[in-house]
């Protein structure tokens, strides 16, 4: 492993070079560069081509933080809770948890809303909480909507949850319809039965209870246990998103945008895409930049489709991840930047986007952003390939042929940990 060398650095940046991969992401850190300031913390917490340092990784995740990077900001709340890198301090992990919170990201909405119940680095506030992992449910967020079905029924065993579900389902409870019928369109904790899920979620939508009409949408849009219905889908979506539901508001923009079960009509697809967008919803932050970049429903603007576009990737939005660092790779309107562009592969990669992974591999192979690594590259091909993603054949060829049979077994035991950590195989793009 090496130490940094500041003075190289230094001297590179006075003349406009760099020493090495290593001193160059240093040199972009410091001269503000959000993904290089992650991906030094990342190299620096791993141990990834320089010393493992734990407080020097802090200091980047910080740096970005500052700088209004929310998935940092819960990182520095993170290491500030269980003292990796900075001193344990509960109240500036409440802190961090509540300044990526008020930005939008149900990561951090989930961990202050932890911290609320637990009465960790704040007062106990389960009002709070509750609404904070409401907010993150509303994104889509699987932990925000378990933690609130156990709020709602603690210490109870699935089937017994289930039998209360359905007792207060049958006294006329609005939020037990909507949950039992989801259960049953989705088969989770029941036998799937949609047409019994359909029966309680209309009973639930007659009280406008938010998840049931946005989840009659989704039953309606896709079939589930139904023949599709665009229209009636979009009449769902527009009460639940007319609620304040984020997801209804972002199915209901698309249904605008792709004249599914509506006239096709971009400015209402933008106004109800923004209102999403503006609730932190990445998706919907994903389509408002790909609508500034061709000027529908909105002005062209490439600037704003950039910014839509980072906060979606911030947001963890692995789609968002992959088209941004595309743009930085082939500098589609932003400076070209294949330190960048490198990050965010690695980000989109991590969560199993195939294309991602292949170009993680083609930058592993040839040292673009990173120093070249052969068995890193194999290891993302490989990956990729399983997905059914289309490899560049005649360089993994190449490559194949170059790498001995300790560096194969190498590759695969790589790959083999990145699918237990993910739960299982890659997935597609």
């Amino acid at each position: 492993m090496r130490k940094s060398t500041p003075l190289c650095v230094a001297l590179a940046a006075s003349a406009g070079l760099a020493c090495s991969d290593f001193d160059r992401l240093q040199w972009k850190a410091r001269l503000g560069g959000e993904d290089s300031q992650l991906e030094l913390a990342r190299r620096y917490g791993a141990g990834d081509g320089v010393e493992r340092d734990e407080a020097e990784a802090s200091r980047w995740y910080r740096r970005a933080a500052e700088g209004g990077h929310t998935g940092a900001m819960v990182v520095m709340g993170n290491r500030h809770r269980i003292g990796t890198g900075v001193e344990r301090d509960a109240t500036q992990a409440v802190a961090w948890y509540r300044r990526a919170a008020d930005a939008g990201n149900p990561l951090g909405q989930v961990s202050l809303a932890a911290a609320l119940l637990n009465g960790i680095g704040t007062q106990p506030n389960r009002a709070e909480a509750v609404a904070l992992l409401q907010k993150a449910a509303n994104q889509g967020n699987a932990e925000a909507r378990r933690v609130l079905q156990q709020l709602a029924e603690p210490d109870v065993d699935p089937a017994e949850r289930m039998a209360r579900s359905r007792a207060a389902a049958e006294q006329g409870d609005a939020r037990a319809q909507s949950a039992l019928g989801t259960a049953y369109v989705l088969g989770q904790g029941v036998e799937k039965d949609p047409a019994e899920g359909i029966r309680w979620l209309e009973k639930a939508a007659a009280q406008d209870d938010p998840n049931g009409l946005a989840m009659l949408g989704y039953v309606y849009e896709s079939g589930a246990g139904v023949a599709p219905d665009p229209v009636r889908a979009v009449g769902y979506y527009r009460r639940a998103a007319d609620l304040g539901v984020p997801m209804a508001q972002h199915s209901l923009g698309v249904a605008y945008l792709e004249g599914k079960g509506v006239t096709a009509d971009a400015a209402q697809a933008a106004t109800w895409m923004r209102k999403a967008a503006d609730s932190g919803l990445p998706a919907a932050q994903r389509v408002m930049a790909q609508l500034h970049r061709e000027g529908r429903g909105v002005a062209r603007d490439m600037g704003e489709s950039t910014r839509w576009l980072s906060k979606a990737a911030a947001g963890g939005d692995a789609i968002a991840q992959y088209n941004l660092a595309y743009s930085y790779a082939e500098g589609l309107g932003v400076e070209k930047d294949v330190d960048k562009a490198f990050a965010l592969y690695q980000q989109a990669a991590g969560q199993g986007h195939a294309l991602a992974q292949v170009k993680l591999g083609v930058a592993f192979l040839v040292g673009a952003g990173t120093e070249p690594d052969p068995v890193r590259s194999y290891m993302w091909f490989e990956l990729a390939r399983e997905a059914g993603a289309p490899l560049p054949s005649e360089q993994v060829d190449q490559l194949r042929s170059t790498l001995d049979a300790t560096q194969v077994a190498e590759a695969d035991r790589l790959a083999g940990e990145w699918r237990a950590r993910r739960g299982g195989a890659a997935t597609g793009s």
